[in-house]
């Protein structure tokens, strides 16, 4: 009996895929801490609408700073945020580093997954993201990353108490998937 090759998986079985994050720096976060300011670092995850977490990764902690410089590149490799319905957003977290206690909770910023799949690169291996970026703000495009500077986002209300705003996250995203990228562009 002959073996019988089906069709093509779906593009989210493609292994290949990838988004890459280069988290830049933070402006005017919260400070958490009573030498007036924080220990921040932030925690990148795929999740669901329900908050389901898909995978996280996070970068180092900056001391004692309200305007941390990170300059970090995190990889993601899944095919599970290419499948509708299972991942909604990227969200990023930012904390304050405690060394006894939980980690203060500063805000967050939620990207949705439908946008960082609009934008699929040609290129697998992006520019250096280590280069100084001038932005005025909202979203533009650094070659083959796109560059996001978001006020950070308090569903905690924290600041609301304290009368403070969240600050700012820059940062760039970078999604690389040549079968996905195709498809999606043809449809």
């Amino acid at each position: 009996m002959a073996d019988k090759a089906g069709p093509p998986p779906p593009p989210y079985f493609n292994f290949g895929a990838r988004v890459r994050v280069c988290i830049m720096s933070g402006s005017d976060l919260l400070a958490s801490d009573l030498n007036g300011f924080s220990d921040p670092y932030c925690k990148i995850s795929f999740e669901s609408e329900s908050g389901k977490s898909e995978m996280e990764k996070k970068t180092s902690v900056k001391k004692k700073t309200l305007n941390p410089v990170w300059n970090e590149v995190l990889d993601f490799s899944f095919p599970a945020i290419l499948k509708p319905g299972r991942v909604a957003y990227m969200v990023i977290r930012i904390y304050d580093a405690d060394r006894f206690g939980s980690d203060d909770f500063l805000g967050e910023v939620r990207i949705p997954t439908k946008d960082i799949l609009a934008n699929p690169s040609s290129v697998e291996d992006p520019p250096n993201p280590d280069h100084a970026i001038a932005l005025g703000g909202g979203e533009g495009e650094d070659g083959d990353w796109v560059v996001v500077e978001k006020k950070v986002e308090d569903p905690e209300c924290k600041a609301k108490k304290t009368g403070k705003v969240p600050g700012t996250l820059m940062f760039k995203y970078h999604f690389y998937d040549s079968e996905w990228a195709s498809l999606y562009k043809s449809q």
